[in-house]
């Protein structure tokens, strides 16, 4: 295999991350205070 393209795989795992469903989602809903739900959170998960 050609070095350039192991290269070009290995950077590309974190494209999953233009895909995912949390992107662009309210980061307070993932860290939600003490005693507050995380319901929202998980519906975004899946």
């Amino acid at each position: 295999m050609d070095t350039k393209l192991i290269e070009a795989l290995v950077l590309d795992k974190l494209s999953w991350q233009d895909f995912a469903n949390c992107s662009g989602a309210d980061q307070d809903l993932f860290f939600p205070e003490r005693g507050a739900s995380t319901r929202k959170a998980k519906a975004i998960c899946g």
